[in-house]
């Protein structure tokens, strides 16, 4: 038997790491798909007074400073998109923002839920995996 180098070590284990990379990344190139990804979005609407009255927004100044975070990205962003799959867990104000919007869902529980962002409302959809807790608007 002859003494292995470092270097030869290395170089025959580099297809073995390839191959067992190879189907990972080929299923899913960015690591979060839709159905592994908790998603909140919105969309900017313009609402007149009587459908502003006839709403019970979330209001951005009354949410707590974790929930704020994600509202602001997804307001700036259009989308705050984290991925479970990839980090092991669901943070807890994602959550509980998740739950926040469900209880502001439209009538019937159907509708978005909306955003009162300064002056501004926004339409919210949220998603945990496969999960809807608030439909976004088309």
């Amino acid at each position: 038997m002859f003494p292995l180098s470092r270097r030869t070590l290395l170089r025959g284990g580099t297809p073995l790491l390839g191959a067992s990379l190879a189907g990972c990344l080929a299923s899913n190139p960015f690591g979060c798909d839709s159905m592994d990804s908790a998603v909140v979005r919105t969309k900017r609407v313009t609402l007149s007074a009587r459908e502003r009255e006839a709403i019970d927004p979330i209001v951005f100044d009354e949410l707590p400073d974790s929930e704020r975070e994600i509202a602001r990205a997804a307001v700036e962003d259009g989308e705050y998109r984290k991925c479970p799959a990839a980090d092991p867990y669901v943070p807890d104000p994602l959550t509980s923002f998740a739950e926040r919007a469900a209880a502001h869902e439209g009538e019937n529980g159907h509708g978005p839920a909306y955003l009162k962002y300064d002056d501004a409302y926004y339409a919210v959809g949220v998603s945990i995996e496969d999960q809807s807790y608030a439909a976004f608007p088309n």
